[in-house]
């Protein structure tokens, strides 16, 4: 009856500023690589973390800024974004703040999750920091740094204004990234850090909001950790996280199929006042005696 669906709940409107400057056309790792091709193939990856309820665009730099491809608010199209990728030629300075100033500039969505996702070195033309925060505030724009190294570079005396604007964002910056070989797994795992965990914890007030499985509408024990969720097409949710308005209970029927879905963890000494109060036990009691199917009911065998 409910899904596991984290990404689901909020998506992402996801921008990716990718350095094409002259230092990208070198080549890096034991293969001899160059380093655009290798973020141009992390980019890519992508495509395993975004769904069709996300967007995303990509901008690239060097002494300007260009959006070289765009998804608008559809879902991204990454053969249209290889193509794309593929009729860039790196080369030129490094002048970030024209690509934030682009990135600002875009449309966020309501409802979605605003992320600028950087790729560049941390030696580029200065820029105000603290002016540049306030106008991913104003956006409502989170930022993720990933910096590129070149071997033997010794770090400077001062933070270079990219590492100052993340600071101020308290945005993750991965450092040192000389090999672009793994990439896509830095990639992975600050998308997973912008989604947030699956699971949900805290102190959430819970109630009964449909009287079915034999339950009144009504509060149910405090819940302190349940995972979000979706309800599938035709389920009825039976009970949600007050406030957050997050399906806890939910039930499906697709013929003579019955399903019963509770995204809340009862072991391990979790949701404890669910257990001691015997509300727990209750609920599934329930479940189990509505999904049972029929006695002497001829349809079932």
């Amino acid at each position: 009856a409910l899904v596991a669906n984290p990404y689901g709940r909020k998506p992402l409107r996801l921008i990716v500023i990718l350095d094409a400057s002259g230092s990208m056309a070198e080549a890096s790792g034991a293969a001899g690589r160059v380093k655009f091709e290798q973020a141009v193939e992390a980019v890519g990856s992508l495509r395993q973390h975004l769904t069709a309820a996300d967007s995303l665009s990509v901008i690239t730099f060097s002494d300007d800024a260009n959006c070289v491809y765009d998804s608008g608010s559809g879902p991204p199209d990454f053969g249209a974004l290889g193509e794309a990728l593929s009729k860039v030629r790196p080369g030129g300075s490094t002048d970030v703040s024209k690509a934030l100033n682009l990135a600002v500039s875009q449309v966020v969505p309501a409802g979605r999750d605003g992320l600028v996702l950087v790729v560049s070195d941390l030696r580029t033309k200065p820029f105000d920091p603290q002016a540049m925060a306030e106008a991913f505030r104003r956006r409502g724009l989170s930022l993720a740094v990933v910096a590129i190294a070149s071997a033997g570079e010794t770090a400077p005396a001062e933070a270079p204004p990219l590492e100052a604007l993340a600071r101020l964002l308290k945005g993750p910056l991965v450092a040192g990234q000389e090999n672009l070989a793994g990439l896509a797994k830095v990639f992975a795992g600050l998308l997973r850090r912008t989604r947030g965990d699956a699971l949900r914890r805290g102190q959430f007030p819970a109630a009964v909001v449909r009287p079915l499985l034999g339950l009144a509408v009504g509060p149910l024990p405090e819940v302190q950790a349940y995972l979000l969720a979706a309800p599938q097409g035709g389920a009825e949710v039976v009970a949600q996280v007050a406030g957050e308005h997050d399906p806890l209970l939910a039930v499906r029927q697709v013929g003579l199929g019955r399903s019963v879905t509770l995204v809340m963890p009862a072991g391990a000494g979790q949701n404890p006042a669910w257990v001691q109060s015997g509300e727990l036990a209750r609920v599934i009691g329930r479940a189990v005696r509505w999904s049972l199917r029929p006695a002497l009911d001829g349809r079932f065998d």
